[in-house]
């Protein structure tokens, strides 16, 4: 697995758009430092739709960094056992590190 980010380093925040009025349901997620402050003027990514789902899906991609990191940990830690005593008989292992190969390479293997 490639260790070199490649997206915007996390933490990001979801907010609402700031033209609320002709474009209701409007999202954007930023880049922020741990105190939660913008940290980058850029916007990484906007959502739009329905209100709550909008708001709901914004929240889900702001968190894809913590995400990523926490499972590439799993993966770190599951690399000190044998595989077949972490997951006997199961493709779990494997699976999630497909995933995360998506994440990092923006890659899909095709099956």
């Amino acid at each position: 697995m490639n260790n070199q980010t490649k997206h915007t380093p996390g933490p990001w925040k979801s907010a609402l758009g700031q033209n609320q009025k002709y474009y209701p349901g409007w999202f954007n997620i930023w880049q922020v430092d741990r105190d939660g402050n913008l940290a980058h003027t850029e916007i990484i990514a906007s959502v739009c739709g329905y209100l709550h789902p909008a708001e709901a899906n914004a929240r889900l991609i702001a968190t894809a960094p913590e995400i990523l990191e926490f499972c590439k940990a799993l993966l770190k830690c599951w690399a000190l056992e044998p595989h077949e005593a972490v997951f006997p008989g199961s493709t779990l292992r494997d699976e999630l590190e497909t995933v995360v190969g998506h994440a990092e390479q923006g890659t899909k293997k095709v099956e």
